[in-house]
């Protein structure tokens, strides 16, 4: 579980889409995109759980 609210501002997709996803399992979105090896690291940061 991630809280990127933070990250709002500087997501390079833009906002809205993640506001469409919030709430809701991303990990198959996530993936699809591709994102580089940098945006899987920088998830650490913005983590606050597990299911």
């Amino acid at each position: 579980v991630y809280d990127v609210s933070r990250y709002l501002d500087d997501h390079p997709g833009g906002i809205e889409v993640l506001l469409e996803v919030g709430g809701t399992d991303t990990t198959e979105a996530f993936d699809y995109v591709g994102h580089s090896s940098l945006a899987q690291e920088n998830l650490v940061r913005y983590e606050i759980g597990s299911l």
